[in-house]
């Protein structure tokens, strides 16, 4: 089957809805289908190009908020011409897809703009422009629900949110978690002693800033804890900043956007994932920290809490709480036992609910359903 993925986001580092494309082509060309990604340009990287053997098309990007969208929907619209796929999955709506494909349509939802206006403010840049541009992506998500004949939703949370907004798409919504390779089930354990690890974007939503104050706290309790932060973002400088003027310089370390091969290293050594996020779905991180066997310490808000059940897989603290979330982070560091009982059963919740071989088990059901259809 000839399947092309239609997605605002594919770079090789980190990043949930890249994660999310990434690890369904592969998986779906290591069974024989023909897989395709058309995204938008990436700093000066345009136009054809493959990643591990799949071709890649980069529309050019047109840096004038809203006609970028209607650009990257243009160009991708002729490329889906050229290429004629059998399935189009679009991974989060993030254009205006211009008249008839012609072709049956998949399209996941990682978040709903609903979801994002109600979380960010417009103290950041990508705050300002989620509340700027919510008519338009409204509108995008509601052409792009007309269009799909199946929506995938990366949580029941997802799902809610979509059935509140879009009441018509009830009947067309499957519920598919965000899933990682088997080799993430394999990981080799090499636990350092109080070493905490952060990956995801540095921005508001992930509520980083939390994190750092808990710090404080924390190292009280464990003067030799580290904290590593893997990602990159618009509040990189402030959080910096908040990082010396606390003087946490020596045990809070900045890592940068990593691979996947450097993140699995990471896990692998990392005593507890902390993840302080102000909302969230079905994040990629904690996928990867049960299937890895890293115990979770993490905010009590949406999705999570679906994923978290606190005390049993991972340990839980209220959102925007610095002395909860340093108790919750404390308390996993001071019981190994614990870590242990807790790490197993999130490794056993995520073998029978994250493994991508699964998910793409039941994708294939779906693709399979509407081309029959189609």
């Amino acid at each position: 089957m000839r399947i092309c993925f239609l997605t605002p986001q594919y770079s090789l580092d980190t990043g949930g809805i890249s994660t999310y494309v990434r690890n369904l082509a592969r998986g779906l060309a290591e069974r024989g289908h023909s897989v395709s990604i058309v995204t938008r340009q990436v700093r000066s990287i345009v136009g054809y190009g493959t990643d591990e053997g799949i071709p890649i098309y980069r529309t050019p990007h047109l840096a004038l908020p809203p006609a970028h969208l209607f650009a990257h929907g243009f160009f991708s619209m002729k490329v889906l011409k050229e290429w004629k796929p059998d399935i189009v999955h679009v991974s989060q709506p993030g254009s205006f897809l211009l008249g008839d494909l012609g072709t049956p349509v998949v399209t996941t939802f990682h978040t709903t703009i609903d979801q994002e206006k109600a979380a960010f403010s417009c103290r950041s840049l990508y705050g300002l422009y989620v509340n700027c541009m919510w008519p338009v992506i409204k509108r995008i998500e509601g052409d792009t629900i007309k269009k799909s004949g199946k929506i995938i939703a990366v949580s029941r949370e997802t799902a809610k949110a979509l059935i509140d907004k879009h009441p018509e798409c009830g009947g067309k919504i499957e519920v598919i978690y965000n899933a990682v390779p088997r080799e993430w089930f394999h990981i080799e354990r090499r636990e350092r002693s109080n070493v905490l690890l952060f990956v995801g974007r540095l921005s508001e939503i992930k509520g980083v800033e939390y994190l750092i104050d808990a710090m404080v706290k924390v190292k009280r309790e464990f003067p030799d804890v580290r904290l590593l932060l893997v990602g990159d973002g618009e509040l990189k400088g402030r959080l910096q900043r908040r990082v010396r003027d606390l003087g946490l310089g020596e045990c809070i370390t900045f890592e940068g956007d990593l691979d996947e091969s450097m993140l699995v290293t990471l896990y692998s050594m990392a005593t507890a994932f902390v993840l302080p996020s102000l909302y969230e779905n079905c994040p990629f991180s904690i996928v990867q920290a049960f299937a890895s066997g890293v115990p979770v310490v993490a905010t009590r808000i949406g999705g999570v809490s679906e994923l978290v059940d606190d005390g049993e897989t991972g340990l839980l603290a209220s959102s925007r709480d610095s002395c909860g979330l340093a108790s919750a982070i404390s308390r996993m560091l001071a019981d190994a036992a614990k870590r242990r009982r807790i790490s197993d059963k999130a490794r056993e919740f995520a073998r029978r609910n994250f493994q991508l071989n699964m998910a793409i088990d039941r994708l294939e059901r779906v693709y399979c359903d509407l081309a029959s259809k189609s």
